[in-house]
């Protein structure tokens, strides 16, 4: 999340662009400093606070500032430029960016510390997408308010949809659940782009109106389009999708009623 409140951007490019990011740590001093052995990019030395990013899932080159993540360390007060080379045929969809200091990574997605990376294009290889109202969607986890015991209907993590709270119970034999919702017309299509960027969760993901599942067509999965190899118009119809940690769905969702959650 930006110092004022908003989420991190979503960060947009096309096939064979250069995506320059400039990163500064603006974390309290870390502790428990290790020396990481040469060859190094960034600082020689690893702690609490360190950072990098990680272009989950992209083609970028895993060298020093571009997509590098065991050697990469940028340090509180300290600044780092990223200039990525995406290639020609980086594949169009979702993908996601996050820390990726090994060790502590966990630490830093539970704080929300992660973003949305569209390669724009997917119309090109599904068209039907091309005129519908889109919305990018990030679940991240965090820890179920004063850390109960994992037990009944009570869970390990707590989610959030786009730094909206989607809170669970903390009565093991409540089911006082708080579902995400978001509004939709009568007989409108959607292009939903929804990314599992928790650290340790893994989703059943469904639109479901009046208790009933809504039928969802799957266009893309971690950034490829379905069977875009094959025919362009083909689309997997399904009323859920199992998304484990790191996945990317995009899918299309149209209702006759005006909600769906």
């Amino acid at each position: 999340m930006t110092p004022d409140g908003l989420q991190n951007p979503t960060l947009h490019v096309n096939p064979g662009d250069r995506l320059i990011v400039t990163v500064t740590n603006n974390t309290p001093v870390g502790t428990g400093g290790m020396t990481i052995n040469p060859p190094n990019c960034g600082d020689t030395t690893m702690n609490s606070s360190s950072v990098n990013i990680h272009y989950h899932g992209t083609n970028t080159s895993p060298k020093c500032r571009q997509d590098e993540v065991i050697k990469t360390l940028v340090n509180s007060g300290e600044t780092f430029r990223y200039n990525l080379s995406f290639p020609l045929n980086e594949p169009p969809g979702l993908y996601w960016y996050h820390p990726h200091v090994h060790g502590i990574a966990e630490h830093a997605l539970q704080g929300a510390a992660a973003g949305a990376l569209v390669v724009d294009g997917i119309n090109n290889v599904q068209p039907a997408v091309g005129s519908l109202r889109q919305r990018i969607l990030l679940v991240r986890d965090q820890h179920v308010p004063g850390n109960p015991n994992p037990t009944g209907n009570v869970p390990s993590w707590d989610v959030t949809l786009n730094y909206v709270p989607i809170t669970s119970p903390t009565d093991p034999s409540s089911s006082n659940f708080v579902p995400a919702i978001l509004n939709m017309e009568p007989g409108e299509k959607q292009f939903l782009r929804v990314s599992n960027s928790s650290s340790d969760t893994i989703l059943d993901l469904q639109y479901v109106f009046d208790g009933v599942p809504q039928q969802i067509q799957v266009v893309a999965i971690d950034g490829v389009p379905v069977n875009s190899q094959d025919d362009p118009q083909s689309r997997s119809v399904s009323t859920s999708v199992d998304m484990t940690l790191a996945t990317s769905f995009s899918t299309v969702t149209s209702l006759a009623t005006r909600i769906w959650a």
